[in-house]
């Protein structure tokens, strides 16, 4: 305990200053109001969460530069919070590399299989250059899925990708190429939980990345047995190779339930009860995010700095970042102020 307010208790402040200035169900609230996305823009520009993510000449209003200016911000405040961390602490730095590799790979690829892929350009901070294994300037330059491979064969994603089949366009469908590098993700950062850390943060870790990967498990699950049932065959080879609480036994059962409803009961009786109970979101996938607000809500407002507290942060932010570009395409489709809060999760009243 001592060992940790020593290590984390500098982090712990600053980020739980920063996440003083979330958006709130007030903002929310606010934003839903606004009719035009440059009122959302503007609303943002003065709020003193998110003021940084837009200088004063933004006047964007399409979802990809929006969302690009806002997830730059989060990268900066990531900058931020590294100053505060031992150099010698890496599971941070090794987290936030790989998912901005994951990014910047499905971003390439994004833009590829548009025919565009001369569009693709990398706009991170330098940090990230340096300590990401792709080869940018080589992945400018790819036109065909071949030359994309060599651009990320320093990476762990490298033999993963190697092993896909292009379609006819050129290069492996959008699904295909997001679930083997997710594969890849979840394998790494636990082995890399295991072999640098012990004790009570290893654990804290597992539990961290082992919850994660047990909710986007029970995700596929649900949805592999609407549309596949009698399959189970099928979606053994779907899930990420970790797992956490979940046992084989467990997701037989689940996938084998006969009805919607016995298979809702066996999710209120899981590890996960706490939120399939108190929730019942339209789409299955909303339960993750809702998972992964309490998670981290909970971790960072207990007061205890841990390894995990900047994570903590920066999850929670991403929850954040997903409301905020849901509120905004609601404000885009003209959603009715009153209809826009049943579509974010996550958000304290």
């Amino acid at each position: 305990m001592i060992g940790a307010l020593i290590q984390y208790g500098a982090v712990a402040t600053k980020v739980k200053a920063m996440y003083a200035n979330r958006l709130t169900a007030e903002d929310f609230a606010k934003i839903a109001k606004l009719r035009r996305v440059p009122d959302v823009v503007s609303f943002l520009k003065e709020h003193p969460g998110w003021r940084g993510a837009f200088d004063g000449s933004f006047d964007e209003t399409r979802r990809g530069p929006l969302e690009t200016g806002l997830r730059r911000y989060l990268s900066s405040e990531y900058m931020r919070i590294l100053h505060f961390l031992d150099r010698e602490d890496r599971f941070i730095v090794y987290d936030r590399v790989l998912r901005t590799e994951m990014e910047q790979i499905m971003l390439f690829l994004r833009y590829a299989r548009a025919g565009r892929p001369s569009d693709y350009r990398p706009d991170l901070p330098a940090f990230f250059e340096r300590h990401s294994r792709i080869r940018y300037d080589s992945l400018t330059k790819a036109v065909t899925y071949e030359d994309m491979l060599a651009a990320v064969k320093d990476t762990g994603f490298y033999a993963a990708l190697a092993r896909l089949t292009p379609e006819e366009e050129g290069f492996p469908d959008y699904t295909s190429v997001e679930m083997v590098m997710r594969n890849h993700y979840y394998r790494a950062l636990m082995d890399m939980v295991g072999t640098r850390y012990r004790g009570g943060d290893q654990e804290l870790l597992r539990r961290a990345v082992g919850s994660q990967a047990d909710m986007i498990n029970i995700t596929i699950i649900l949805r592999v047995r609407k549309f596949f049932p009698d399959r189970l065959d099928s979606v053994i080879p779907l899930l990420l190779p970790v797992q956490y609480k979940l046992t084989p036994a467990f997701v037989h059962r689940l996938y084998s339930a006969k009805t919607d409803e016995a298979a809702a009961a066996l999710l209120r009786e899981s590890p996960y009860k706490n939120v399939f109970a108190a929730h019942d979101f339209a789409h299955i996938e909303d339960y993750y995010y809702q998972f992964l607000y309490d998670f981290n809500r909970r971790l960072l407002s207990s007061g205890v700095p841990s390894v995990y507290t900047p994570a903590a942060y920066l999850n929670l932010r991403e929850v954040e970042l997903k409301n905020l570009t849901t509120a905004i395409e609601c404000v885009r489709y003209g959603i009715q102020p009153t209809e826009a809060p049943t579509y974010l999760f996550g958000v304290p009243l």
